[in-house]
């Protein structure tokens, strides 16, 4: 494995400042280091040398007279915490403006799948991903895409497609260290040859294979399982967190903007009394708000402590778990000789905030602000002006039209607070001049997703959902997780088509509307889902939307990351695409039922 962060130290190089027959480049003395090889701590020294640590103890002979010296007396030495999926663009920035609010909090390791980049542009996008992950000063790791697209050209026109090739190529690339998750679990269990060609391929490269298996229990799990599937992050209940782990596979413990699992899931340990040395954390998809409010798998670490576990136990999952996951323990995870030199200075372990940081070798942040330079992105023109859809939506686009009178019985989608599933409900709603009503006094409301790649008239998928809240207006947007088609929730065809529209003309974004007026919105110009912005103005917009739709009724902590997985396939019961209603990722199914 080729890491590209800092020049490489060689390993003679760390002998001979081990042995004293060379000094050191930093030193950090006088902490209690957090030993998470054998859950212990105990005052010892590090000495480093270029990237990384060549002793760990006694390092008075590896001091010379241009070594840099942190005192750490009365502090912990913790190693860098390491995030174990994420999908970088939920973010909403770059991955140096990433960086750039992660790293002071002590998130010095970042594994993402970039399948919402894959989704939309190809190899080619995951390759410009890559390069701009190389010298990023948070060390950004790379999950090869799996499903691309991510449902059957049945349920949801893709905007690429891959290979068996295309995923052979990734995984041999430096920094890719797994196969991204395998989101359609029931192309797994009906044994489609293309996704266990992938699976194949990543045994072949001796990577593991991450799993995404919501609401799977039982015979299906196992046989999930069974076909080389190492990890899951997609639990959300305490029997879920259970049989995973005695089924033998990590239990990726989640906690993001909209999926809000750690509080029942560390229950594993804190109640049932499991081992935790198969557990960690992620955050799988957190907007740059959350992010600058809470942090990365830092907040994880608080929270789960906050909840009853062991400070060393929590550490522990956010670090050498997370490495033995992965498969790069060898370079990352403890602090050890020979590691790269990941590592916080930090007050009190229950509280756990990095008052220093080091990542590979040097002093990166201080008190919460970054001390090392970060270079603005420069995104090529392919990038942007990526939604094609072939003409404006109309109101009568997105009615929900019928032949029925008086009432009809309609399939409704639920979302719920802290969650990414919707469950299949089924409503009666009143009939005018050939329309379905939504009916604002039950929170029933209208969603729609609109096709964006331009290969259809467009398509137009039509439905109902319930928790939103909305009482009036519409919300929009293109970020809509791996398919990234345009979705709308709201409560009038006017206002709904209105806010498409205004998306459509950004070239990407989150709008919400009332009244036929923009009441907020943000640009996402690159790919339909990143800003050029600075975080703290991609922040400030995130939070005048949420107030806004605050205002126009919706109690959802996050709702347009909600908003995003409406559309996404490959999570139960009901979601909807551009081609209509998926029930439990299986079929298209007519909006009205009996």
């Amino acid at each position: 494995m080729v890491f590209f962060f800092g020049t490489a130290t060689s390993r003679e190089d760390l002998v001979s400042v081990a042995l004293g027959n060379d000094k050191a480049d930093l030193i950090v003395q006088g902490g209690t280091l957090v030993n998470v090889a054998t859950s212990e701590t105990y005052q010892a020294d590090l000495a480093v040398k270029g990237e990384r640590i060549a002793i760990v103890g006694n390092v008075e002979h590896t001091r010379g007279d241009f070594t840099e010296v942190v005192d750490a007396r009365g502090k912990y030495l913790v190693p860098g915490l390491i995030d174990a999926h994420f999908h970088i663009e939920s973010a909403m920035v770059s991955p140096w403006e990433f960086a750039r609010i992660v790293l002071p909090r002590g998130n010095t390791t970042v594994v993402v799948d970039p399948s919402w980049t894959a989704n939309v542009m190809g190899i080619r996008g995951v390759k410009l991903l890559l390069d701009q992950a190389k010298g990023c000063p948070a060390r950004i790791l790379i999950d090869a895409p799996s499903c691309v697209p991510l449902a059957p050209h049945e349920l949801i026109s893709a905007g690429n497609e891959f290979g068996v090739e295309e995923i052979e190529e990734m995984l041999s690339w430096d920094n890719v260290v797994a196969l991204g998750e395998m989101n359609d679990y029931k192309r797994v269990l009906s044994r489609e040859y293309r996704v266990h060609s992938e699976i194949r391929a990543a045994m072949r490269a001796r990577k593991i294979t991450n799993g995404n298996a919501p609401r799977l229990m039982g015979s299906e799990l196992a046989a999930y399982i069974a076909a080389g599937i190492h990890s899951d992050h997609e639990a959300t209940t305490l029997e879920e967190g259970i049989e995973r782990l005695r089924l033998g596979i990590r239990l990726v413990i989640r906690q993001g903007s909209s999926e809000s699992n750690l509080r029942a899931l560390v229950g594993v340990v804190t109640k049932e009394n499991l081992d935790h040395r198969h557990c960690c954390f992620c955050t799988d998809d957190k907007n740059v708000l959350d992010l600058m409010e809470e942090g990365l798998v830092d907040n994880s670490v608080r929270l789960a402590i906050s909840e009853g576990l062991d400070p060393m136990a929590a550490i522990q999952m956010a670090t050498l778990n997370a490495a033995e996951h992965i498969g790069i323990d060898g370079e990352l995870g403890s602090l050890s000789p020979g590691k790269i030199a990941d590592m916080l200075v930090v007050d009190d372990l229950s509280r756990f905030y990095a008052a220093l940081v080091v990542a590979g070798g040097k002093i990166v942040a201080r008190d919460g602000e970054l001390v090392t330079p970060i270079q603005p992105e420069q995104y090529p023109s392919w990038t942007r002006n990526t939604i094609r859809v072939r003409r404006r939506i109309t109101p009568n686009d997105v009615a929900c039209r019928t032949k029925a009178s008086g009432t009809v019985k309609v399939w409704v989608m639920k979302v719920t607070e802290g969650q990414i599933t919707c469950e299949a409900t089924k409503h009666s709603l009143s009939v005018k001049d050939g329309k379905i009503l939504p009916d604002t006094s039950r929170d029933i409301i209208m969603a729609v997703v609109v096709e964006r790649y331009g290969r259809t008239p467009p398509n137009i998928g039509r439905g109902f959902v319930s928790g939103f809240g909305l009482k009036s207006g519409a919300i929009a947007s293109s970020v809509s997780a791996d398919s990234h088609h345009l979705t709308s929730v709201g409560t009038n065809n006017d206002d709904v088509a209105s806010a498409l529209n205004r998306v459509i003309e950004l070239q990407g974004g989150i709008v919400v509307m009332e009244k036929g007026t923009i009441v907020a919105e943000l640009h996402l110009p690159v790919l339909g889902f990143l800003s050029v912005e600075k975080s703290e103005v991609v922040a400030r917009s995130l939070r005048t939307l949420n107030e806004a739709a605050r205002k126009l009724g919706c109690e959802l902590s996050s709702p347009f990351m909600t908003l995003s997985f409406l559309a996404n396939p490959g999570i139960p019961e009901l979601k909807l695409s551009d081609k209509g209603l998926m029930l439990m990722s299986e079929r298209i199914v007519p909006l009205e039922t009996n």
